[in-house]
C-alpha cells in the first residue's frame, strides 16, 4: 500500500499561514507598544506643560507679592522721611530767628525772637549790614547746656507760633521726654516714630534723635545736630 505524502502546496500553505499569524501577533504587539509609548509621551508632555504653568504662576505670584511688599515699604519709608524732614526744618528755621536783633527779614515780633528789644530790619540797600545780629545771651556764661535749654523752652512756648514762623508739625516738650510723632497715614501704620530733644555735646547745639520701631523692634535711630546761631555771639 502506497503512502500519500502531503503535497508541497499543502505544506507550504500551512507554513505560510503560521508565518502570517506570527507576523500578525508581532504587529499587534508592536502596535500596542507604539500606542502605549505615544500615550506616555502625550501624558508626559501634558504633565510637563502643567508643571511649567504651575511654576510660572507661582513665580508670578511670588514676584507680585514681593513687589507689593517692596512698594508698601517704599511708601512707608517715604512717609517717615518726610515726617522727619518737616520736623527738622521747623527747628532749623526757628534757630535762625531765635534771639535775632537785626536782620534782613520783615517785621519780627518779640514773641518770635524772644529778645529784650524789638527786632530791627536792616535796610537791604546797605551791603555792609546784611548779616544777622543776635542778642547777647545771658546763658553764655553759664553751663554748656543752658543755651540749648533756653532755646527749647522758647520753642515750646505757644506765643512763638506767629508769622513768619508757623506752628511746628509736632509738639515741642520742655524736657528730653520721648514724643511719638503722628505719621498721619495708613501706609505707615504699625510703625512708631519717636523723637527726643536734648542739649548737644557742644555748647550752643541741640541734638534731636528719631527712633523708628515696629512691633517693639527698633529699626533705626538717627541723631541730628542743630547749631543755634545766637550762641556764636557769646563773648
Amino acid at each position: 500500500m502506497t503512502k500519500l505524502l502531503p503535497t508541497p502546496f499543502h505544506f507550504t500553505g500551512t507554513k505560510c499561514l503560521r508565518k502570517t499569524h506570527q507576523k500578525y501577533e508581532i504587529y499587534k504587539f508592536s502596535s500596542s507598544q507604539s500606542k502605549a509609548v505615544g500615550s506616555s509621551l502625550i501624558e508626559l508632555l501634558l504633565a510637563s506643560t502643567l508643571a511649567l504653568f504651575a511654576v510660572s504662576t507661582a513665580a508670578q505670584m511670588m514676584n507680585n507679592f514681593y513687589n507689593s511688599g517692596m512698594n508698601r515699604r517704599a511708601a512707608a519709608t517715604s512717609v517717615i522721611e518726610v515726617a522727619i524732614s518737616n520736623d527738622l526744618a521747623w527747628f532749623r528755621q526757628y534757630a535762625v530767628l531765635w534771639r535775632l536783633q537785626k536782620g534782613p527779614f520783615n517785621n519780627l515780633s518779640t514773641q518770635v525772637t524772644h529778645t529784650t528789644d524789638p527786632y530791627t530790619q536792616i535796610p537791604p540797600a546797605n551791603p555792609f549790614n546784611l548779616s544777622n545780629r543776635y542778642e547777647l545771651l545771658p546763658e553764655c556764661s553759664t553751663t554748656t547746656t543752658a543755651i540749648a535749654i533756653a532755646f527749647q523752652n522758647d520753642a515750646a512756648s505757644s506765643t512763638t507760633y506767629v508769622a513768619p514762623i508757623n506752628s511746628p508739625p509736632n509738639p515741642v516738650p520742655t524736657d528730653n521726654s520721648s514724643l511719638s510723632i503722628d505719621l498721619t497715614t495708613t501706609v505707615a501704620s504699625g510703625y512708631d516714630l519717636a523723637r527726643i530733644i536734648q542739649p548737644g555735646p557742644t555748647k550752643g547745639t541741640l541734638t534731636i534723635t528719631y527712633t523708628l520701631s515696629k512691633s517693639g523692634t527698633n529699626l533705626f535711630e538717627r541723631s541730628n545736630s542743630i547749631y543755634l546761631p545766637a550762641a556764636g555771639w557769646c563773648p
